[in-house]
């Protein structure tokens, strides 16, 4: 929106002194050329402060893109070891965010799916678990 202001600011004011310059004296094509010049410049600061609004919008949303979809993957796999499913891999795209996090998460699903087949006859039926010191 700031970015869009200073667009049409920057717009007003470049029309309103190509219009001020015309009414003044001189000779028509000195007049012609410096509103020519005066347009250029307004219309192509117009379209770059555009192009730098998408350039930002699109920039925010493949960020965002990239740090909201791990935390969803995050919880998935944590619920799932909350239900007692261990072992399963969580996967993330390449160049998403918490990589090194996501590695760390699946080693503890895998350790916890070890212990689980480790207690298994211990702990049959009991539905608890115990607290392991590593």
């Amino acid at each position: 929106i700031f970015s869009f202001a200073i667009a049409m600011l920057l717009s007003w004011a470049l029309g309103s002194l190509a219009d001020a310059y015309s009414n003044l004296g001189g000779t028509d094509e000195d007049v012609a050329a410096t509103y020519r010049v005066l347009e250029f410049t307004r219309i192509g600061a117009l379209v770059l402060l555009i192009g730098q609004v998408f350039a930002s919008v699109v920039t925010a949303v493949v960020t965002t893109h990239r740090m909201v979809g791990p935390t969803v993957a995050f919880r998935q796999a944590i619920r799932s070891m909350i239900d007692g499913q261990y072992g399963r891999k969580l996967t993330l795209r390449p160049g998403d965010a918490f990589n090194e996090i996501a590695d760390d998460l699946n080693t503890l699903s895998t350790k916890l799916a070890q212990r689980q087949v480790g207690n298994t006859g211990s702990n049959a039926g009991s539905g608890r678990y115990e607290a392991v010191n590593s």
